[in-house]
């Protein structure tokens, strides 16, 4: 394999591993981290990649960067009048707020009635698009397998953090945070809120069994076999109904695709 393309797993593997790590992006520093990994990645990507461009853009490729391009539409000043045709209680409540402040009606609005918090998003929309486009890119570009073996470390480092957290009986994440939420449930992760912890460890399951499946060697099976117990266990301790109904469903139907392991 090219170093450049090697490079360019590398750092998908560090975005895809890493970033639910960094407290699933709770706060905003781990926000800016994500997004400046993201956007690296896309960069290596291209470059490592550019000559294999897809012949085809997907419809979700071009739905997520739609969805990302109104996002920043909602963020950017506008001439008042026109906010006004298309958000017209924005600008309504943005004039309110000056007037008891005692400031001049403005000029320019956003159709967003939070700029600040849109702004954010806007952040994690380019986190999001950038890791997306980088991991079809390269699966496009005939590296599928190790795009979704990257996917499925991601989700057995995330099992294996929250069972070292119980078996240490932490009470805070990696030693430095305790969530404000009551009632945790049993087990302790990056990802503090339960359902999406559990989500994430469930849909490691049928990749990792999709892996075994298909795997002739005897460590690499070796290491599916364990990985499904984390994944699986660890979807069941964040006492998640909706993860624990998605993990028994996932197995199934993966079962049922590959009943041979072909």
């Amino acid at each position: 394999m090219p170093t450049k393309q090697l490079l360019a797993l590398g750092m998908l593997g560090v975005l895809v591993i890493v970033a639910p790590l960094l407290f699933g992006g709770a706060f905003q520093w781990t926000i800016l981290v994500i997004a400046g990994l993201s956007f690296l990645t896309l960069i290596v990507t291209i470059w490592a990649e550019r000559e294999l461009l897809p012949q085809r853009t997907p419809a979700v490729v071009m739905a997520i960067v739609a969805a990302a391009a109104w996002t920043c539409a909602q963020a950017c000043p506008l001439p008042c009048w026109l906010v006004s045709s298309l958000a017209p209680d924005a600008v309504s409540e943005l004039r309110a707020a000056l007037a008891l402040a005692g400031a001049p009606p403005p000029a320019w609005c956003t159709m967003s009635r939070d700029p600040g918090a849109t702004r954010t998003e806007v952040i994690k929309g380019v986190a999001i698009v950038s890791g997306f486009l980088s991991a079809w890119w390269l699966a496009a570009s005939g590296e599928r397998k190790r795009v979704i073996a990257l996917v499925a470390f991601s989700t057995l480092a995330m099992s294996a953090v929250a069972h070292a957290h119980m078996a240490l009986g932490l009470e805070e994440v990696f030693g430095v945070y305790r969530p404000v939420e009551a009632g945790r449930g049993l087990q302790l992760a990056p990802l503090m809120n339960r359902n999406t912890l559990g989500g994430f460890a469930a849909f490691g399951v049928p990749v990792w069994l999709g892996i075994l499946l298909r795997e002739r060697e005897m460590r690499m099976r070796a290491l599916a076999g364990l990985a499904i117990v984390l994944c699986a266990t660890t979807a069941l301790f964040s006492l998640s109904r909706g993860a624990v109904t998605l993990n028994d469903i996932a197995a199934l139907r993966s079962i049922e695709d590959h009943p041979e392991g072909d």
